[in-house]
């Protein structure tokens, strides 16, 4: 089985901020990283600021394509035979009043804070479960534990994951399926 003695580490949103630390502290382990965001040649600039960048994969995924994610799990699967971690990264933020904000705005928010990271989740867990093992990792944020002014969609939609999650881990503890829930600052 190739990469056998290391982890395998899916991480969405890869391409900055968050993503791109985790990659970067993930990579000087004994590790394989993939990354995932939109944006090929910002996944490839990534990948070579990591250390050993050839045993890294760059994924380019559009996360709210569910159709894609079903095609990236599988192109997972067939390359390391498991994956590890799922590290449920990417998302968008929102400044607005509530009054101010479309319903395109909150259809997007979450979209992409709820309905991807699940959708995402229900292709990885049956290779979880098959392997007795993984770990599903959200990232959120303390605004899906309290609503805030300027953020009513985005604290909307890191709630629902939340609870999404909790429910996860209570499904799946008995399985070898770890489920945690990561608090970003404001």
């Amino acid at each position: 089985m190739p990469h056998a003695d290391c982890l395998i580490i899916w991480i969405t949103g890869a391409s900055s901020g968050i993503g791109l630390a985790l990659a970067k502290q993930f990579a000087e382990q004994n590790v394989v990283v993939i990354l995932s965001a939109r944006r090929e040649a910002e996944l490839e600039n990534v990948r070579q600021q990591l250390k050993n960048p050839n045993r890294h994969m760059v994924l380019p995924l559009d996360i709210t394509d569910s159709a894609a994610l079903v095609k990236a799990t599988s192109k997972v699967i067939q390359e390391y035979g498991r994956i590890d971690y799922l590290i449920n990264n990417a998302g968008v933020s929102q400044r607005a009043l509530i009054f101010e904000t479309t319903e395109k705005t909150d259809r997007q928010l979450m979209e992409i804070g709820y309905f991807a990271p699940v959708n995402l989740t229900r292709c990885v867990l049956p290779f979880m479960e098959r392997q007795g093992s993984g770990k599903v990792v959200f990232v959120s944020s303390v605004a899906g534990l309290l609503g805030t002014q300027y953020r009513a969609s985005y604290s909307a939609a890191k709630a629902a994951i939340h609870m999404w999650a909790n429910s996860l881990r209570a499904e799946y503890a008995t399985k070898g399926i770890k489920v945690a829930v990561s608090f970003q600052a404001l």
